[in-house]
């Protein structure tokens, strides 16, 4: 298996953000943050695909539809083995699907509508 055939997914929530009660400021998340993104970069550089995501659910799609970023939201057919390996390994999102890990991918196809996958293009 090489880079390129395997995906990485990253959580990234407010939690991530605050390494310690004495560094939980602004400027100390900026700089959590910032470290995270070189080290996300650097799994890019080496060929994985990277997912992305975060706690806030809707949320987070809404705003990036509304901003400039090289985005797109991807089909139910390419969100489909995203959303099945984010259910997959991250359980606490499974309340918020109809689906379960061990459902097939016509079924979170079928998901994919309520949960937006974007892909990052440049």
């Amino acid at each position: 298996m090489n880079g390129s055939d395997r995906i990485a997914l990253v959580a990234v929530g407010g939690n991530s953000l605050i390494v310690s009660k004495e560094k939980s400021s602004i400027p100390d998340q900026f700089e959590a943050a910032s470290t995270t993104v070189r080290h996300i970069a650097g799994m890019i550089e080496a060929g994985w695909k990277v997912v992305i995501t975060h706690g806030s659910g809707p949320q987070v799609g809404f705003i990036l539809r509304r901003s400039e970023i090289a985005i797109r939201e991807v089909n139910p057919e390419e969100a489909a083995p995203v959303l099945k390996l984010y259910v997959t390994r991250v359980p606490i999102t499974r309340p918020y699907f109809d689906v379960k890990p061990e459902s097939d991918l016509p079924a979170f196809r079928a998901e994919a509508p309520r949960h937006p996958v974007f892909a990052i293009v440049g």
